[in-house]
């Protein structure tokens, strides 16, 4: 479970829900929150136990909401950092689309 918390309100992008799959040429804004091993994923917002600068103040249009994976522009493959101490990030657990 992600206990990250909103302090000051503000205009995220859309989380899109149905997505079920990544497509190669696009960002991904779906809800999945699990790597391919399994782990779960950490709040962007949280600097624990990685910390990092992807946070939603550095990076404000990449919709980085609660521990959603995302996949940033030139990037292969939705990613996130792991809550797990041993692995500091690790690819999401999302087919690709199919062309």
């Amino acid at each position: 479970m992600c206990l990250c918390f909103f302090f000051k309100v503000r205009k995220l992008p859309a989380v899109d829900v149905d997505a079920f799959c990544y497509k190669k040429d696009a960002t991904y804004r779906g809800t999945a929150s699990q790597t391919v091993s399994g782990k779960t994923c950490q709040c962007w917002e949280s600097q624990a136990p990685h910390e990092h600068s992807r946070t939603p103040e550095n990076y404000p249009y990449e919709g980085l909401k609660l521990n959603y994976c995302r996949k940033f522009d030139g990037e292969v493959i939705p990613w996130c950092y792991t809550n797990d101490l041993k692995t500091r990030w690790e690819y999401c657990n999302i087919p690709a689309c199919k062309e």
